[in-house]
């Protein structure tokens, strides 16, 4: 068996390289990437009044439940809140889905109850985002859920 020489060795390892180069950059041209929010920059700007009113919703001491059943997504704020008069909204992110995102006011009831019609709602996981205020304090909420199957 012949050795090969230096200049054979450098050749097969330069072509290697050019031949990885290609094909990274062909996957990374095939790499399907979206923007998910058009307005990124402005948002992150106003971050940091969304920090206090995260802290306004962690002084409550009470959290917002989310349940699931036929109907669809049910949402109950906290008992503080019930005799307040409240407005806001909640905005459903669907990360996988830019399709199935939409926003839709905060009208909750006398109970303090929202429901949201399940046909709303597509299979797929959400981050539900929640700014709303009740009396003069502003709130906001965010939470992971996903649609079980029917």
């Amino acid at each position: 068996m012949k050795k090969s020489g230096w200049g054979t060795r450098l050749l097969i390892g330069m072509g290697s390289f050019m031949l990885f180069l290609i094909i990274l950059f062909a996957v990374l041209i095939n790499n399907r990437q979206e923007i998910v929010v058009d307005d990124y920059y402005p948002r992150e700007l106003k971050y940091q009044e969304v920090i206090s009113l995260k802290q306004n919703y962690a002084s409550l001491g009470e959290q917002i439940q989310l349940s699931f059943d036929s109907e669809g997504l049910h949402i109950k704020l906290p008992q503080k809140l019930k005799k307040l008069p409240v407005s806001g909204s909640i905005w459903f992110y669907a990360p996988d889905d830019k399709a199935a995102d939409f926003v839709m006011p905060l009208g909750v009831d006398s109970t303090g109850r929202q429901l949201i019609p399940s046909p709303l709602l597509v299979k797929s996981r959400y981050r539900i985002k929640m700014t709303w205020k009740a009396g003069t304090t502003g709130y906001y909420f965010e939470s992971e859920v996903t649609k079980p199957e029917e």
